[in-house]
């Protein structure tokens, strides 16, 4: 699969890395949205261009809500 631009945000991305792996062999900077983040934790520790964002997108309005809030809890390491 191909992406045009530079960012990847998956949700759920946590229960499948392999994703991750993938557009980060891409050159890309990934984040992972999920509401278990633990999965994703030693690889965010070993990628720099890899954060996870700790969030419950089932209900669409608390998603909104909180990623323009900033209320979300962002492990991410910025360059």
């Amino acid at each position: 699969m191909e992406i045009k631009g530079d960012h990847v945000l998956v949700a759920g991305g946590c229960g499948d890395i392999g994703i991750a792996n993938a557009f980060l062999d891409q050159g890309k900077r990934v984040r992972l949205v999920d509401l278990h983040i633990a999965p994703g934790e030693a690889l965010s520790a070993e990628h720099e261009r890899l954060g996870l964002i700790e969030l419950e997108l089932a209900d669409e309005a608390v998603t909104v809500q909180a990623l323009r809030s900033g209320q979300c809890l962002t492990r991410a390491q910025e360059p």
